[in-house]
This record gives structure tokens, C-alpha cells and sequence, in this order.
């Protein structure tokens, strides 16, 4: 287990992203009522364009972050370089999608940013390297606080989750099975 709540188990990070995904789905139908939102990461040509797509025809790219709450920053990652040499994009470079979800799981807040926007202002920030086991992941961080001072951030909420329904919703309703 990696000390950021993320294993180097593919398989159980791809069930982290997929329930990601979910939520980020549940809770952009409440912002967005008009629009219907889908998960299309098993669709093949989707792979580029995002995790999400709305009925909208918009594609949003989902991440699930364990450090926004501490750090503050939206992390871009910019490349990985496999423990073989291997160097591949990251999905700052190579997702085509209009927007980026960045789901906040442990203070549960949602952040809905303009990809292109963020993609023309990462690299004037301060770049980074982690070990996540079987790779280093090169990237940004890029402050929330110059987000929403540039434009970036265009919605961030607070979600909630009941436990009864099995549901995130955004708002301060109270939450029970009648």
C-alpha cells in the first residue's frame, strides 16, 4: 500500500477510479439537471476524451485526489516513467475532454475545472515527482486558489453522502428512508 490511500494494484485503483466516476456522475446531475451524465471508460473511443460523458456531448475527466484537502493544489500529471524506462504521457497531455472533476473523498468536495484553461497555466507552477510504487509520476501542482483566480475552477461544492440510499447529493437536505 502506498501512504496516500492508493495501492499498486491496478486492479484495485481502476475500482477506486470507477467508483470515482460513479459519484462524480450522481453529483454533475445535480448540478447540471438538463444533462445526463454516463461513464464511458470502458468505451474504446472515449479513451482519450474522458471518464464521463454528458448528453451534452462534453467530456469530463474524473480524479479521484486523497490530498486536495491537505495540499490545496489540483495535481496535473504530466508524465509517467515506468520502473523499465518506459516514459508515457499523462492525462494532462493526452485527455481531450472539456472539463476535470476532481473528487475530494475524505473533506467531500466536488471541483468542476476548464481542462483547456488549466492545460495553458500548469507548467507555471511548481513541478513534482512521486513514487507510486512501479512508476514515478511527474507533475504540477497547481493551487486551487489560482484556479479560482484565473478562472479555472468553475464550480466547487460540498457533497454529502446517505448512507440509508446509498446516495451523494449535493445540499444540505436532511438525508432518511421514509
Amino acid at each position: 500500500m502506498v501512504s496516500n490511500g492508493y495501492t499498486t494494484d491496478f486492479h484495485s485503483n481502476t475500482e477506486i477510479a470507477r467508483k470515482a466516476e460513479d459519484i462524480t456522475a450522481e453529483l454533475l446531475e445535480q448540478i447540471y439537471r438538463d444533462v445526463d451524465f454516463k461513464s464511458v471508460h470502458d468505451e474504446r473511443e472515449c479513451f482519450y476524451k474522458g471518464d464521463i460523458k454528458g448528453t451534452n456531448g462534453k467530456y469530463y475527466e474524473v480524479k479521484d485526489c486523497s490530498c486536495i484537502h491537505r495540499t490545496g493544489n489540483v495535481f496535473t500529471e504530466y508524465s509517467k516513467e515506468w520502473n523499465n524506462g518506459t516514459i508515457t504521457d499523462g492525462w494532462i497531455k493526452s485527455c481531450t475532454g472539456e472539463y476535470l472533476c476532481v473528487l475530494d473523498r475524505i473533506d467531500h468536495n466536488l471541483y468542476v475545472l476548464d481542462l483547456n484553461k488549466l492545460k495553458r497555466i500548469y507548467k507555471n507552477y511548481r513541478r513534482v515527482k512521486t513514487n507510486m510504487g512501479d512508476n514515478y509520476t511527474v507533475g504540477y501542482c497547481v493551487p486551487l486558489r489560482e484556479c479560482r483566480k484565473q478562472g479555472v475552477l468553475l464550480y466547487e461544492t460540498p457533497y454529502f453522502y446517505c448512507e440509508e440510499m446509498d446516495y451523494h447529493y449535493i445540499g444540505k437536505e436532511y438525508c432518511s428512508v421514509i
